[in-house]
């Protein structure tokens, strides 16, 4: 009987501790994944009509202009933004746009949920970010600089996005996985 009770207790602790091991390697995993995924952003290469407006906030536009430090002549700044599926459990296909690390907007849901259907088969369902381009409007006042809009290069249409996305070396990702070969 003691024999049984040592040997219960033996697996027990080699469960224990191959669980515990299992869960710190894929912790590594994700972290390592995650440094990956920000060294080597998808790219998205639309058409430069920057036809996708967000609606920033007055506080984020306070703070982008000392981040960004907005206060010259120019009426128009072309940034990097970074587009990233955001892990908000509530809102399934939430879209962030962030730019220096801040998070500037979310898309519109309709427009993200197209957005992230169409990028289904690529690793940004998994949480790797697209780097697109950003245009920045200014107005200018008597003793301010205000941001008076924010565009970035998307497709107006978000089921086309997967056309568009090219790998950071610039080889095209992916075609979606019910596509015909051919095309």
């Amino acid at each position: 009987m003691l024999f049984l009770i040592l040997t219960f207790i033996v697996i027990a602790l080699v469960f224990l501790l191959l669980h515990s091991m299992d869960k710190r390697r894929w912790h590594r995993y994700k972290f390592e994944r995650d440094m990956f995924f920000r060294s080597h952003p998808y790219i998205l290469h639309c058409n430069e009509k920057f036809e996708i407006e967000l609606h920033v906030t007055n506080t984020m536009q306070r703070k982008l202009l000392s981040v960004l430090t907005l206060k010259s002549d120019q009426l128009q700044r072309y940034r990097t933004a970074t587009i990233l599926r955001d892990a908000d459990q509530y809102r399934r296909n939430s879209v962030k746009v962030m730019l220096c690390d801040l998070t500037v907007a979310h898309l519109e849901p309709y427009y993200a949920e197209k957005f992230c259907k169409s990028l289904a088969h690529t690793d940004f369902s998994i949480g790797r970010p697209i780097e697109v381009s950003a245009e920045i409007l200014l107005s200018i006042g008597k003793n301010q600089t205000e941001i008076q809009d924010i565009r970035i290069d998307l497709p107006l249409d978000p089921t086309q996005a997967n056309q568009y996305l090219v790998d950071k070396t610039g080889s095209k990702k992916l075609k979606a996985k019910n596509s015909n070969p051919d095309d």
